[in-house]
């Protein structure tokens, strides 16, 4: 080591590099996830059509909401693991199954591009749920950290002007507005 130089670079740079990551870990920065709403009900559709259960896009708001509070409260994971789906639903539900996996010590929000209504919220906080409980089973481990924060996106002028009535009509909602108080220090952002 000494003949190359590399001893001063171990004791020096490299030294300090381990000590920071002893101290602090590998995670340097958090990272959000972003995907639009329509995607989210794509998928809800896939697995409620798989399940006999219905067209999800075909329900109106409140059917939407009581489905999802339901589901929300209840113990059993939603999707089967033998549930075969389009590619696209495939690469929202694995995205789920890796925010699941890294938790909330590693990434930050679930961000919803488009977002219109209370059910978007929902439906992003029903599929991790249920990712978490797919993960918990398969790794035989709880997940690591906690859950994503659920970030609503208004974009539309529409959207913008219906946005809270929106928050307001999720946060009437027991199940959510207890989640938001125990798990996001009651912040919704």
């Amino acid at each position: 080591q000494q003949s190359y130089g590399s001893g001063v670079l171990a004791d020096g740079r490299l030294a300090d590099l381990i000590r920071r990551v002893a101290t602090f870990g590998m995670v340097l920065m958090k990272l959000d996830l972003r995907q639009e709403s329509g995607r989210h009900a794509d998928t809800l559709d896939a697995i409620i059509t798989y399940l006999d259960m219905g067209t999800y896009s075909e329900w109106d708001e409140e059917k939407k909401l009581d489905f999802l509070t339901r589901e929300l409260k209840g113990k059993r994971p939603l999707v089967p693991v033998s549930i075969e789906v389009p590619a696209d639903v495939k690469e929202v539900l694995d995205t789920f199954q890796i925010a699941a996996e890294l938790g909330s010590d590693s990434l930050g929000a679930y961000v919803i591009s488009m977002a219109s209504s209370a059910s978007d919220v929902l439906a992003v906080e029903l599929l991790q749920k249920d990712a978490r409980l797919a993960a918990t089973g398969e790794l035989g481990r709880a997940c690591p950290g906690g859950t994503l924060r659920v970030v609503p996106l208004f974009e539309t002028v529409k959207d913008l002007r219906e946005a809270g009535s929106v928050i307001r009509k999720l946060l009437s909602i027991d199940w959510y507005h207890e989640h938001v108080i125990k798990n996001h220090n009651g912040h919704q952002e």
